[in-house]
């Protein structure tokens, strides 16, 4: 069993909801629903809150969250690469003798993940061995069959995104083969995977594993729009 240190990355500089990780989702900040899932979590380890933001710190562990360390600037931007946070959480506990083999990164933008869905990805990371392990959400709008390009000197001709299989269903929909897509909330990764990045993928090995999450565990808010769906996702499930 290799040892596991989850890590919720939660900066302080977000733009499209300013002071995201801790805007209330049904009178909770979201910060607040992945520390309690993390928690309730039977084989997460060590759970912490990788922040630059003291207010978000204090939020964090009022829900019994650690925040052993203030994540530098360089590492707090729009533009770093959560996996580069991932190893400044390694080396920091590295340089305190707490050596530990892999990282699950669980973002606080997507709140409805359960704790059991968090138990299913470090249990297919362990029994089958993974160097990675993602959560995947099955597409319902949109298909990769049906995305397109816009090419042309003015933007405006069509061409197919991707190369659509000789015999593929395109229609009707109901029919056409499943695809997924990642939901962006868990990604377990080992440590040699983290330490070997270079910024050239989604840095998940040869042959990942995916966990499949439900529409309501796939919501992730990263826009107002996506809040307030939340709020009303949140509001029927309390009926």
């Amino acid at each position: 069993m290799r040892s596991i240190l989850t890590v919720i990355p939660a900066r302080g500089g977000s733009k499209g909801v300013p002071r995201k990780n801790i805007t209330p989702v049904g009178g909770k900040p979201l910060i607040g629903y992945a520390i309690e899932s993390a928690l309730a979590a039977g084989g997460l380890g060590r759970v912490i809150v990788s922040t630059d933001d003291e207010e978000i710190a204090s939020v964090a562990r009022s829900f019994g969250a650690e925040v052993p360390f203030l994540r530098p600037p360089e590492l707090s931007t729009g533009s770093v690469t959560l996996i580069y946070v991932m190893r400044h959480a390694l080396k920091f506990f590295d340089a305190r003798g707490e050596r530990y083999d892999a990282v699950l990164s669980f973002q606080p933008t997507c709140p409805f993940i359960r704790p059991e869905t968090l138990d299913r990805v470090v249990d297919n990371f362990h029994r089958k061995n993974r160097q990675a392990v993602a959560t995947v959400a099955r597409m319902r709008d949109g298909h990769p069959y049906t995305a397109k390009r816009l090419v042309g000197p003015d933007l405006d001709d069509l061409e197919d995104f991707v190369a659509i299989p000789e015999g593929a269903v395109l229609f009707p929909r109901q029919k056409r083969e499943a695809a997924y897509y990642f939901s962006g909330a868990v990604y377990l990764r080992d440590r040699a995977l983290i330490e070997s990045y270079e910024g050239h993928s989604y840095g998940l090995g040869d042959n990942p594993g995916a966990v499949v999450v439900d529409s309501v565990e796939a919501v992730d808010i990263n826009e107002p729009l996506d809040l307030d769906y939340a709020e009303a996702v949140h509001c029927r499930s309390c009926k």
